[in-house]
């Protein structure tokens, strides 16, 4: 059995003279065509022909067509293109020789994409917000050039970022350092899932991945709280909305509905709980930070 694996990269620029100058720590090349060439293999090292290959803009800065369509070829995978700025034409159109080329799917300006750990949002421009960003959601971007620092679970995805390595890279491998976390902590993640699904939306783009730091309060108060709704048999009456951290400080959302009047002591015991994670976690948050 085949797996198809995706991977993320930006900002390639392929063809473009002047990323020499812009970039000399991460292009310390002679020419473009050894700059190109550079990327082309480090992609060839982590792309098999089957994978998916999304590509966060500015594929290629060139004028010349035909040098373009053959860097597009030597790139292995299955290729996704996120329209960026030099993928454009002044008039806002998608360049004729970017149109031309046989994408995957046709050249779009933002996507969603699911991974094991969550979806994931795709644009050329770091976004403040993205969809589903305040329900535990991640956002690749390019553009930047490392020079836009990552904010909650989003991080620049392009070539010039120390870690891309000039090449590609996984969901997972982007989110290590993002959360510094490993492969274990999304099964995690998943296991907790499952485990207290009973309280939890349907909601697609809802996730319980936070800080590892955090993880195994949210975790106890998680499994605190879906035992009571479980022993009182009110299943479906009550769920868990929103997981987030922000600022530093974790938030956990409850909705109820129809709850019996002798089930309201209930109420506050949940409140309790989620008061006590959330104090936990703030705790952490001061002594990381060297506040006492």
């Amino acid at each position: 059995m085949t797996f198809t694996t995706k991977h993320y990269m930006g900002d390639p620029h392929f063809g473009h003279m002047a990323m020499l100058r812009f970039q000399p720590k991460t292009r310390p090349f002679s020419s473009f065509e050894e700059m190109d060439q550079a990327i082309i293999e480090r992609t060839k090292e982590r792309v098999r022909k089957d994978d998916l290959l999304f590509i966060l803009g500015d594929f290629a800065f060139s004028k010349d067509d035909e040098y373009v369509r053959h860097c597009f070829h030597e790139l292995p995978g299955r290729k996704v293109l996120i329209l960026g700025n030099h993928d454009l034409d002044r008039d806002g159109s998608v360049r004729k020789v970017i149109a031309k080329l046989p994408w995957y799917q046709p050249p779009t300006h933002a996507m969603s994409t699911k991974e094991d750990g969550g979806f994931v949002w795709l644009s050329h421009y770091g976004h403040r917000v993205w969809p589903g960003s305040h329900k535990g959601s991640f956002h690749f971007y390019g553009h930047s050039h490392n020079n836009l620092p990552p904010t909650g679970r989003s991080r620049d995805v392009g070539v010039d970022v120390p870690d891309m390595g000039l090449g590609p890279r996984t969901f997972a491998e982007l989110i290590k350092n993002m959360v510094g976390s490993d492969a274990s902590y999304l099964d995690e993640v998943e296991a907790l899932t499952q485990e207290v699904a009973g309280i939890l939306p349907s909601d697609p783009h809802f996730s319980l991945a936070v800080s590892p730091a955090y993880f195994s309060i949210l975790q106890e108060a998680l499994r605190q709280i879906n035992d009571l709704i479980v022993r009182a048999d009110v299943v479906g009456n009550f769920e868990i909305t929103n997981v987030m951290v922000h600022d530093g400080q974790l938030y956990i959302r409850p909705r109820y509905r129809d709850y019996p009047a002798h089930l309201i002591s209930m109420q506050q015991e949940i409140a309790d709980i989620i008061g006590f994670a959330e104090a936990q976690a703030d705790e952490i948050h001061w002594k990381e930070n060297g506040d006492d």
